[in-house]
């Protein structure tokens, strides 16, 4: 069963790239390429962009792993996440050893 459908399915498969062969190289023959599909924007003021500074700089706590804002960083996962809040209100120290 499994080899009559490889066998149907390969020939559907190679009619579908041979059909796109022929619709690339018509498209080619026009002028279309997949450059012109996508518009390419550029700052028109570069220099004066780059004297400005940054709005948007995050200053992480080191202990809290937190912003200004209170926000988390975005390249933490979610289990470092829940455990942090775990562990947040448990102190370092092993209780009973001074």
């Amino acid at each position: 069963m499994k080899a009559i459908k490889r066998e149907r399915y390969g020939q559907k498969e190679l009619t579908r790239l041979q059909e796109m062969l022929k619709k690339a190289k018509e498209e080619e023959g026009e002028g279309k390429t997949s450059d012109s599909l996508f518009k390419i924007i550029t700052p028109v003021n570069l220099e004066d962009q780059q004297d400005e500074p940054m709005k948007d700089v995050r200053i992480y706590d080191e202990k809290t792993m937190r912003d200004q804002h209170g926000n988390y960083p975005p390249w933490m996962n979610k289990k470092k996440l829940k455990a942090l809040k775990r562990n947040k209100g448990k102190s370092s120290k092993k209780r009973g050893h001074k």
